[in-house]
């Protein structure tokens, strides 16, 4: 059995009780989730 494993980063407007809350939706149907800042580095800015 193979495993593929996917990074999506999303950029969402939404206050740090929300992000958890989708994060726990996300867990509960067996996705792997992780929530972080983003890395300064990896931040594109809008013109």
């Amino acid at each position: 059995m193979s495993v593929a494993w996917f990074r999506i980063d999303l950029g969402v407007n939404a206050d740090l009780p929300t992000l958890w809350v989708v994060a726990d939706s996300l867990r509960r149907v067996g996705y792997a989730v992780d929530l972080r800042e983003p890395d300064i580095t990896e931040i594109r800015w809008a013109a």
